[in-house]
């Protein structure tokens, strides 16, 4: 009908956008280039078609500018200064370890914000299903689990039941990883089992501060900001009163139920000889190396892949068969 066909509108985008500069000249060049191969039978129609056009680059200009100046934003320091260039950590990312589950809006209204903050830092969900308000069992999770990460990693670590109240905020050093989270005992054992650490009160404060959501309002921007390589918004902490030493170096307890129905214990394997076993709700357990060293049905421990000591059924579900849930005491019979 006269217009410019969409065969020959690629061909003029191509051109423009090849200049860094969209000079002038070069757009008109295009134009009549297009022009040769079409056939229009109106002003009008040569309007209506170059309005199309630059709208759309206008919008996109827009788009570029406004992407970059929340980029620069999110590159400046808790002070408002813009970090220096390179101040991004070759290892850095993000972990979330949580209770917060696998459905509703908490991981993802967390993940925005350090989108926000820190965009070029990849942000990745360790545990979504952490054992819910229970940071004694999520403590021996926490550090089996954060041993696969390299340093620099910043672990966004929130099972907090007690969000609001007196317990501290903190971040620790341990081993060159970072931990944000609640001095409620949650760091215990990572603390216990690091060579080196070192540990702040987080005195930083955003401008809205929920009674309910630290996760989102308080340590998700403070990781952002260590992941950016910031130094911690914080003083070092003068006391112990995150720590929780009375907590034993083992849990002889089941800590996790996976999706599978295998209940992971607290306990490290290399603490056990392959030929203990275990008592589990009045059930005898004996050791296997995997699954198919036992016959279908058969409940069994193993040294998982983490380094845990962990119950299983073959091609069944533990947790079922024998009425396993987190906090199930476990004894040991050498």
């Amino acid at each position: 009908m006269g217009l410019i066909s969409q065969r020959s509108m690629p061909t003029l985008n191509q051109r423009v956008q090849g200049s860094s500069r969209c000079a002038p000249t070069i757009v008109i060049a295009s134009l009549f280039s297009v022009l040769r191969r079409t056939n229009l039978n109106s002003l009008d129609q040569l309007g209506g078609q170059l309005g199309v056009l630059f709208s759309f680059r206008a919008y996109r200009w827009r788009f570029r500018r406004a992407r970059d100046r929340d980029a620069d934003n999110a590159h400046r320091g808790s002070n408002g200064c813009r970090a220096p260039i390179g101040y991004h950590q070759a290892n850095s990312m993000i972990a979330l370890f949580t209770d917060f589950g696998l459905h509703g809006p908490y991981t993802g209204q967390m993940k925005a914000v350090l989108y926000r903050l820190a965009p070029a830092v990849p942000a990745i969900d360790l545990f979504a299903d952490a054992p819910v308000g229970n940071p004694k069992a999520s403590a021996y999770l926490l550090a089996t689990y954060a041993q696969w990460f390299p340093a620099g990693t910043v672990f966004l670590s929130v099972v907090d039941p007690g969000v609001g109240g007196t317990r501290p905020p903190i971040i620790l050093e341990a081993d060159g990883r970072w931990y944000v989270g609640p001095g409620n005992g949650l760091f215990e054992l990572v603390q216990r089992r690091a060579t080196t650490t070192r540990s702040w009160d987080i005195d930083w404060t955003p401008e809205r501060l929920s009674a309910s959501f630290h996760g989102r309002d308080l340590f998700a921007p403070v990781a952002a900001m260590l992941a950016r390589g910031e130094s911690p918004p914080g003083r070092p902490r003068k006391d112990d009163s995150h720590r929780r030493t009375d907590w034993p170096d083992d849990l002889c307890e089941i800590a996790y139920v996976d999706h599978f129905g295998n209940a992971m214990t607290g306990l490290r394997a290399l603490t056990l000889q392959n030929d203990a076993k275990l008592v589990a709700t009045g059930r005898i357990v004996e050791h296997a190396r995997t699954f198919s060293d036992r016959p279908l049905g058969t409940p069994f421990w193993y040294d998982n892949s983490n380094g845990l000591v962990e119950i299983a059924v073959n091609q069944g579900r533990a947790d079922r068969e024998l009425g396993l849930t987190i906090g199930v005491p476990i004894e040991i019979i050498h």
